[in-house]
């Protein structure tokens, strides 16, 4: 799962986004001046799962004017079988970072969590790959001001990468 949207506690509150949970649990929202705080997504599927999935998307926060949380990561699976896998490159199936708050008692989305990659093949060759399913931060909450209900959203936990060489 995505992480928790938001529930407003009163008019003056204001808490930011859950982060989005796969591979890794995502982070909590910022606490708000009423003590309540929003839960990131938990961890689904496991590790040496080959069923793709995608990165699950953060929660939205509850201040005067709602920001939305951001995009899980992609999916990719490439399945050669019997041949050869060379990447030379870079994948990139990381989670978005949370909107940033614009003005006080508003806080940061939710960041998405990382992306699955999923890679089966009787040889691979990685050696100048950069391969990353990285949880996008929580967005920033507005700092400064007397008054001010606002907090980050929690980061996005992490996806998950998975090789697997077939004899």
């Amino acid at each position: 799962g995505g992480g928790s949207g938001a529930q407003r506690p009163d008019a003056g509150a204001s808490i930011g986004g859950g982060g989005g949970g796969f591979g890794g649990v995502g982070g909590k929202g910022g606490l708000s001046s009423t003590g309540t705080q929003s839960v990131g997504g938990n961890i689904y599927g496991n590790a040496t799962n080959i069923t793709l999935k995608m990165g699950s998307g953060g929660g939205g926060e509850s201040g005067d004017a709602p920001y939305s949380g951001s995009a899980g990561g992609a999916g990719i699976k490439v399945y050669a079988s019997s041949g050869w896998i060379v990447i030379a490159g870079k994948i990139n199936v990381s989670g978005l970072t949370g909107q940033v708050a614009d003005k006080i008692d508003d806080s940061g989305g939710g960041g998405g969590s990382g992306g699955h990659v999923i890679l089966i093949a009787r040889n691979m060759s990685l050696d100048n790959a950069i391969i990353n399913a990285s949880g996008g931060a929580g967005g920033a909450g507005v700092s400064g001001g007397g008054g001010s209900d606002s907090c980050g959203g929690g980061g996005g936990g992490v996806g998950r990468i998975v090789y697997i060489y077939q004899s």
